[in-house]
């Protein structure tokens, strides 16, 4: 990629309500470094999607069209960390050498886009020198040095005066009150302009705003001993400049308090009372206490006076007759008040999810009624119950998933069906062709589009024979025709294992290559049948080879492609990648599952790392066995809360499944144990994680599991609120495992009703947009001459969250 622009931001644009689209013509290396300020503060990546056009530019695209005002300005974000590391040996590419270059220059662009708008002295000048610049100052440059002034009053007077008497030019006769508020809102635009164009001082600004709110009511004093000598009526409102450094002896409640800030009249007894948003919330806390009723709490809240409590929390009393809660500016709850308790419910919010956005350390609540968390509960620093003590148990999941549930109410459940990979033996079946048999399916979404994967038994369903790689294409929602991706007489080729680079946006392929006819026992016992793994990337359009970006013509050979010769142990004759997918870590690292056995025998998990810079994957350390298990081979990986890596075996011995741990890249594992949690046989399932550390939704997850201990039936969606720890709800593909069907696999009608049991093999998943997934299994079907078959259609299910949580 080369940097072709010099811009770091596009826009800005102002929405109209209605455009859901926005262009940008920056360079961005990927969509994930594309941010978006929204009135000047950066929007959350779960409201919109980001499109990158060929070469530089591309849009944002909004799930629902911005309000009409709003200001939007996408913005490059490009990466501070540099992960391209050459080895000793490796090849000098020029690919990664010019991608640390862009990388660099688009780093460069965004630093002059930032500086740019600081304050800068001009050339041949010497550097700003900056001084101490206190509360209420101005900046101004004094002896060479820019420092802190005391602000002059008579700026915001006289911008007032002006503001004033704007606002009694376009006052009606009628002196309506709600006419005297729209005047005085227009006199704040006046007062503001006005303290803009008067050298820029924001104080000023603010300043003059409350004295243009005067004429609505509120008294503007610029010290508070010109403001004790006016006598108010009760419940006005008043305001003492900031440049009042002073402090005073509240008339009202006593104490000592700052002479700047914002006043209400008391009539008994008499005098202005200073306000400030601590005691305003204490206030209303104190009258919550105090067994207060919601009219009683909003009667304190009047007499503190509304105008300036609007950025403080609000007493609301709609969720249940005897439930008050406090919610701050942003809806998240505050405080409750429930027959009278006290209840500390800080950052807690309805909408989302049990949340406390300012937590750094877990803190214990008491109670929070209507919410389902029990008494005793402990919140973690993600803000989710981590724990619950007076005779319950851990209560993370079950509280978290009634959010979850109220975050997905308004979303309509979806589950869609396609047969994607179909044998040529369908006759009359629409995507029938290419081979007899289809199994190992493997997939993954690149910028929208999703690709499937899957091996071709040309002859038959046996893991031995002449296998070659199928490959389909979902662009704008519709399957292109599946097509032959590798081929070669003579040869097997398993387990393709697709891994998406979000950083490049490449799409890379692992594959296994073996003499057809040889089988798993010989190739791991004959050194002379062995193995190799394969490697191919997806980029601009075309299928290439990683090490020199040929283009390949397909279906292409192993021969055309690059081999993974790094880590593999001399032992391990069958050296296999996936099956399933890969993925990209929140940190960049591109890993992808795989397992090796040796001439003894033995078989075992591993994981597999991507170098960038040398364009070569390189095998990790082998998981170890946990007491009372022996061989692990077919896994799945994802990533753990804390960025490290969480893999998830197959075994063939004592059943269940066997979870490990590594937090270098899969070189090494920690903790390893079986898990018989929940039921399955030996046989490959799924790992997805739907959401990233730090991104506000960690802990979401679905476990593809075959949910019986003998059988490969009763296949079954797990959601996870905890990463893939416990699974606090699960639903059924198929919700009854033995039915009489009317309709063959695409749904056209049968002659008679036949018997179909449901099972189901092999099965991966992968996000294919905001809140959906795409699992592509290996499913028993009726097929087209009305018998049933496996291994004859893959099926592509597509479902989202609410799907999954519908009934749970």
């Amino acid at each position: 990629m080369a940097v072709p622009t010099d811009n770091a931001f596009s826009g800005p644009y102002t929405a109209n309500g209605v455009t859901t689209v926005f262009p940008f013509t920056f360079t961005a290396p990927t969509a994930s470094e594309v941010a978006v300020l929204v009135d000047g503060a950066e929007a959350d990546g779960s409201l919109y999607t980001v499109a990158l056009n060929s070469g530089a530019g591309g849009s944002i695209a909004f799930y629902t069209a911005p309000a009409s005002g709003t200001v939007i300005i996408p913005v490059l974000d490009p990466l501070f960390t540099q992960d391209l590391e050459f080895e000793n040996g490796s090849a000098w590419l020029a690919e990664p050498v010019n991608e640390g270059y862009d990388r660099s220059a688009l780093r460069d662009q965004v630093l002059k886009r930032d500086i740019g708008r600081a304050l800068k002295a001009p050339i041949g000048d010497e550097g700003l020198e900056f001084g101490t610049v206190g509360e209420g100052q101005v900046l101004a440059k004094v002896d060479g040095k820019v420092r802190g002034i005391n602000n002059d009053p008579a700026f915001a007077e006289d911008a007032a005066q002006r503001a004033a008497s704007a606002l009694a030019d376009t006052l009606t006769a009628k002196g309506e009150a709600e006419d005297a508020k729209g005047g005085a809102e227009q006199a704040l635009a006046n007062a503001e302009t006005a303290a803009d164009n008067s050298s820029g001082f924001a104080d000023d600004a603010r300043e003059a705003r409350d004295a243009a709110l005067a004429t609505g009511g509120m008294l503007q004093k610029a010290t508070y001993a010109e403001l004790a000598a006016v006598v108010g009526t009760a419940g006005q409102i008043a305001s003492v400049l900031s440049s009042d450094t002073g402090t005073h002896t509240d008339p009202v409640v006593g104490g000592t308090v700052s002479n700047a800030g914002q006043y209400s009249y008391s009539v008994s007894p008499a005098g202005w009372r200073w306000r400030n948003a601590l005691e305003s919330k204490t206030a209303a806390d104190a009258a919550a206490s105090a067994s207060a009723s919601a009219a009683e709490v909003e009667a304190t809240l009047d007499e503190l006076g509304r105008p300036t409590l609007g950025l403080l929390p609000k007493q609301y009393s709609n969720f249940s007759p005897s439930t008050q809660v406090t919610l701050d500016p942003r809806g998240y709850l505050v405080a409750q008040n429930n027959g009278g308790a006290v209840i500390d419910g800080t950052g807690l919010n309805y909408s989302e999810s049990i949340r406390d956005l300012e937590m750094r350390t877990p803190r214990t609540y008491p109670y929070i009624a209507g919410t389902g968390v029990p008494s005793g509960a402990v919140l973690d620093a993600r803000g989710y119950v981590s724990s619950t003590f007076g005779g319950s148990s851990d209560g993370k999941s079950a509280v978290a998933l009634a959010a979850e549930k109220e975050r997905l109410s308004r979303i309509a459940p979806s589950f869609a069906v396609t047969p994607l990979f179909v044998s040529t033996l369908e006759i009359g079946a629409a995507r029938a062709g290419v081979s007899r048999y289809f199994r190992i399916p493997a997939g993954v979404n690149v910028r929208g589009d999703d690709h499937a994967f899957a091996e071709a038994r040309r002859n038959s369903a046996s893991d031995t024979g002449y296998i070659s790689l199928a490959w389909a294409k979902r662009t704008g929602g519709v399957w292109g025709a599946t097509t032959l991706l590798a081929d070669e007489a003579g040869m097997d080729y398993h387990n393709p294992c697709p891994i998406y680079d979000q950083i490049t946006g490449d799409l890379h392929l692992l594959w296994g290559a073996v003499t057809g006819g040889v089988t798993e026992a010989e190739e791991a016992g004959d050194a002379a049948k062995a193995g190799r793994m394969m490697h191919v990337v997806y980029r601009d359009g075309a299928w290439r080879k990683p090490s020199n970006n040929a283009v390949l013509t397909l279906p292409f050979k192993a021969s055309d492609c690059d081999e993974v010769l790094q880590g593999r142990k001399a032992a391990w004759n069958l050296f296999y990648s996936g099956p399933g997918t890969g993925i990209c870590m929140s940190d960049g690292f591109l890993i992808a599952p795989g397992w090796v056995r040796g001439a003894d025998g033995l078989s075992y998990s591993i994981a597999l790392r991507y170098d960038r810079m040398s364009r070569s994957w390189s095998a990790g350390g082998a998981v170890p066995y946990p007491s009372g298990v022996v061989n692990l081979n077919e896994a799945t990986v994802a990533e753990n809360d804390d960025g490290s890596l969480r893999i998830n075996c197959r075994t063939t011995t004592g059943g269940g499944r066997v979870i490990a741990t590594s937090f270098d890249q899969g070189r090494s594992w920690i903790g390893g144990y079986r898990d018989t949690t929940y039921p399955t046989p030996a046989v490959f399932e799924s790992l997805l994680r739907l959401s990233l550390p730090g991104d506000g939704k960690a802990g979401r997850g679905l476990y593809y599991n075959v949910a019986d201990p003998n059988e490969r039936q009763n296949a079954t969606i797990r959601f996870s609120l905890d990463g893939f720890k416990s699974y606090a709800a699960s639903r059924l593909i198929y919700p009854t495992l033995t039915e009489d069907v009317t309709t063959d696999f695409e749904g056209v009608p049968l002659a008679a009703p036949v018997s179909l049991t449901h099972r189901t093999d092999y099965g991966v998943m992968w996000s294919t947009g905001p809140g959906k997934t795409g699992l592509l299994i290996e499913a028993q079907v009726v097929r087209k001459d009305g018998t049933v078959g496996q291994y004859f259609v893959l099926l592509f299910i597509e479902f989202n969250d609410a799907w999954v949580l519908e009934y749970s």
